[in-house]
Formats: structure tokens, sequence, C-alpha cells
């Protein structure tokens, strides 16, 4: 009532301020032309009365009064403008309908020291391996180092003729490793993709079944590999051209991050990318790693950050590669997709080797924040299951157990909350989106919503949550 009444308040002012400016044009208009003919002592005629006494103060005023309305304030709204300012604003109407959007993982390829499946590495958690010492890297007064690698990688394999001339020199020999464990998932990832379309290829033409799964890849690396990320890409691409898959698979990014956080960050935007995209478009994030190389190991050394009993929060070093298959989730009609959430982040407020940021209240909050934006009613986080890239740090230990024991209270744990690191040591990107597929996979075979956390790095963290698909969605796929 008070902002209708004040409204026309301010119309009826507006109406009284045109007016005036109308007969003051005039009044200004007749003492001039009267000034005029005095001055010169012309006696006016009929012509020069309608001219100077209507005509040309007529044609002022409407000039004043077309100014006017173009450089004053903005008028006031209609009332059904000003009910629609009642409303919630558009902008933030759809960020909060777009902290809701999910994304369907279609499929995933790990190799990680505990397996090279989801459900291998989600064992290994769930039995609490622990990383022991590595049988040939060693610190420089030959003690060896607490480390994990895949024996069954096999460096001679390494394709040096698909590097860029010239460029060989430059690798050593975690790179080679990081891009051999790369090309893995992906051709494993892209057989089994190749297998589905062959299926669809059976009654439509090869062109359409191309067509219907673009597939667009994103590649993640360390940013400590910067320097070498176009080399490093280059022989990727070289590798899946040589492959020859069906459908072919191009890659729009690269892109080097500098912790866990940003890896998970990269997954998330594709979230709102797919809204925008065709129905059809399949993304391929993958993320590689690998830090077992002397020339590492001896950089650690020379710092005093590896892990050891003297230095319960040094370095355990690891390596893996992980491949996610993306779309949006109206596109999951082949079989069941575990659907991802959007992601949640903040930074510890200092270290997290200082106490205080070790009591688990950021991971918390993140928990909190990440369940009450899905769009899942009467969802608690006790009834949810929680995967981590957590490791045997003494730091990164003490913060996830400090949060399961805050929000899983009287609850058995060890099958529920599953922590990647001991098993596998440090691959920050690639375990963090590990952790999204063991997570994808658990949500699928327990049907159970579940928490994807990263607390690898020393300050970020980020949660997602990943659900079973809603059952309207499995009814499409049956």
């Amino acid at each position: 009532m008070a902002r209708a009444a004040t409204g026309a308040s301010l119309s009826q002012r507006s109406t009284l301020r045109t007016v005036l400016s109308i007969a003051a044009v005039f009044v200004a208009v007749w003492v001039v032309a009267l000034l005029y003919w005095k001055t010169t002592w012309h006696v006016p005629s009929a012509l020069d009365l309608l001219l100077y006494g209507l005509a040309l103060p007529a044609l002022l005023a409407t000039g004043v009064v077309l100014a006017r309305r173009a450089l004053g304030p903005a008028r006031p709204r209609p009332a059904a403008a000003t009910r629609a300012a009642d409303e919630p604003s558009t902008p933030a109407a759809s960020e909060a309908a777009a902290r809701q959007w999910t994304m369907a993982l279609l499929d995933s390829s790990l190799r990680l020291p505990a397996g090279i499946t989801p459900e291998e590495v989600g064992n290994a958690a769930r039995e609490a391996s622990v990383i022991g010492l590595h049988p040939e890297l060693m610190r420089q007064d030959g003690v060896k180092i607490f480390a994990s690698g895949i024996a069954s990688l096999e460096l001679d394999q390494f394709d040096e003729s698909l590097l860029p001339d010239g460029t060989a020199h430059a690798l050593h020999d975690e790179h080679r490793r990081a891009l051999l464990l790369a090309a893995e998932t992906l051709d494993e990832l892209m057989e089994r993709q190749a297998v589905e379309l062959g299926g669809v290829g059976e009654n439509a033409p090869a062109s359409a079944a191309r067509e219907a799964a673009s597939l667009k890849l994103h590649l993640l690396l360390p940013q400590r590999w910067q320097a070498l990320a176009p080399t490093l890409a280059a022989w990727l691409d070289a590798h899946l051209a040589r492959e020859r898959w069906m459908p072919r698979m191009e890659r729009v990014r690269l892109m080097c991050v500098a912790d866990p956080v940003q890896a998970l960050t990269a997954l998330d935007d594709l979230t709102v990318a797919l809204q925008q995209q065709p129905l059809a478009t399949r993304h391929v994030l993958v993320a590689l790693d690998s830090s077992l190389g002397q020339q590492t190991v001896d950089t650690l050394d020379n710092l005093g950050q590896l892990y050891e009993q003297k230095h319960p929060d040094g370095h355990v070093l690891g390596e893996g590669a992980c491949a996610l298959l993306l779309a949006h989730p109206a596109a999951a009609t082949m079989v069941p997709a575990a659907h991802l959430h959007r992601l949640v982040t903040a930074q510890l407020a200092g270290p997290i080797e200082q106490p205080a940021q070790q009591r688990g209240e950021t991971l918390a909050q993140l928990l909190d924040a990440a369940r009450e934006q899905a769009a899942l009613p009467g969802l608690e986080i006790a009834s949810c299951a929680l995967v981590s890239d957590a490791d045997q740090r003494n730091s990164r230990r003490a913060e996830v157990t400090s949060v399961v024991e805050a929000r899983w209270p009287e609850t058995e744990t060890d099958g529920r909350c599953l922590h990647l690191g001991f098993a596998n040591g440090e691959s920050h990107a690639v375990l963090a989106l590990s952790a999204v597929a063991v997570a994808g996979a658990h949500s699928l075979g327990e049907q159970q919503p579940t928490f994807a956390l990263s607390n690898a790095d020393a300050s970020a963290r980020g949660v997602m949550l990943v659900s079973p698909p809603p059952p309207q969605a499995v009814a499409l796929t049956a």
C-alpha cells in the first residue's frame, strides 16, 4: 500500500512539473516577442500573433517535454512491474536453480596402486590397506621411502615416436609413467563405449552413431608440469588418433591444476556446460600424475618433506590416472548412472598442520552445504556414505577422523567412510576424481547417496554429493 501511494505521489509531481514547464515556455516566448515588437515599433499582424503566440511556444514546449523524458530519472513502474519487484530477482532465482543441476557419471576408468576399478580401489580402502616402503626409491642416505606405484606398468611400452620432434629429452620417467597410465584408462573407456555404440550402429548409420556420442576430452595435468604440458598433451593426442576409436575423441581443454579441489572445480564446470549443449554431448575428464622419480625424491629429501616417523606430515608418493565419462542426466538412458551434484568449496583459515585446523569444522560445514543444496528432501548426512582422498599424513587423517566422528556418531563407519590415500599415496587431481568414481560406484551398488571429499591439499577443501539416479531415471533405463 505504501509503495502504491508513493508511486501515485511521484506521478502527480511529475505531471505538475510538466505543466509548469509548458506554461513557462509560453510566457517566455510571449515576453520576448512583445519586447522585440516594442523596441522595433512593429505592429504584429494576425500571422505574427499565430506564429509567435501559439506555434513557436507549442513547438518549444514539446521539445522541452521530450528532453525531460529522455534525460530525467526513470518513471515509476506500473503495478504489474511493482508486483514483479516483490518477487525474488531473476539472477538470484537462476543461481539457486543452477545449484540444483546435476550431471550423469556414465562410466569411469582408473589406474591406481590399489586397483584398476572403482570396486577394487574401494575394497582396498575398506580393508584399511596402508602404503609401505617402495622397493627401489630411496633417500640420499640409502633409506627406502614410503611410496606406491603400479607394478604392472612397463616403461618400455612408451612410444617415443608420438612425441613432438626434439622433446623426448625433456621428459623424465614419471612423465612417461603418467602418460602410459592415462592412455590405458582412455583406451579402456573408449573400448567400452565402442561396444555400446556398436549396438546403436546396427540400426543406424555409422555417421549418426558418431554424432550421437560426440566425446570432448578435458586433460588435467599437475601444475608443476606446466612447462611440458603441450608436449604431454601432444603425445596423448597422437596416441588417441592412432587407436582409431569411433566415436572420435577431440581434446577441447588442457588445464594445469595446483590442487585437487581445482580438479573438482573443472569437473563441476562441466555440469554448467552441459546445460547449454546438445543432449548427446559427452565429456571425458582425465587426470594423470606420477611422482615416482628419483629426481623428485631427491628434491623432497633435500627439503625434508618426505613422510617418515619424525616427519609424519611428509609426502607419501604415488601415481595414477582417472578418466570420467560424463553427460547430461537426461542422456543417461542406456544404463543407470550416478548423479553428480554441484561442488562446494572452502579454504582453511590456516595450514592443515596447525592443530586448530584439524578439528574438521570446515569439512563439516561443506558437508552440510552439499546436502542442503541437493534437491533430495529429508536427506541426512548420517544416512550417507563418504569417500575421501585423505592419506596417512597425521594432519589429514586427524581432520577427516574428526568430521567422521562428528557427522556419523554411533555408526559403524569402516564400510561406509572410505579414504583412498592410505592405499594409494598422493596423486592429487587423480585421487580427487577417483574419489568421485568410487563414490559413484558405491552409490549405485548400495543405493546410498555418497559424499566425495577432498582434503589432501594444505588448505583447499571440496565436497561433492553423488547420488543414485532418481526412480524415474531408472525406469527409463529398464
